[in-house]
């Protein structure tokens, strides 16, 4: 079964990029570590400035399974940053 690799890309504002840090690494990490066939993640931000998406999130897992919408829908219900229109 090949690697999976889902990237997710972020605007956030620069007032509350603190706090998005800190809900990734603290709720939204623990959570995805217990999606089945989970690997790895990764989260970067971008140096260029302007109205572009400044974060990016790297996720691998193995095989597609592991992304099947059960999985993801129960994160996007406890995420307080999904679908804000900042």
């Amino acid at each position: 079964m090949p690697p999976v690799l889902l990237m997710m890309k972020f605007n956030v504002p620069k007032e509350i990029q603190g706090k998005f840090a800190r809900w990734h690494a603290d709720e939204h990490i623990p959570d995805v570590n217990g999606f089945p066939c989970y690997v790895s993640s990764r989260r970067y931000r971008t140096l260029m400035g302007g109205d572009e998406d400044n974060e990016i999130s790297l996720f691998e897992f193995w095989g597609e399974a592991s992304l099947q919408r059960s999985h993801t829908s129960s994160l996007r219900n406890q995420s307080p940053f999904w679908g804000a229109a900042w």
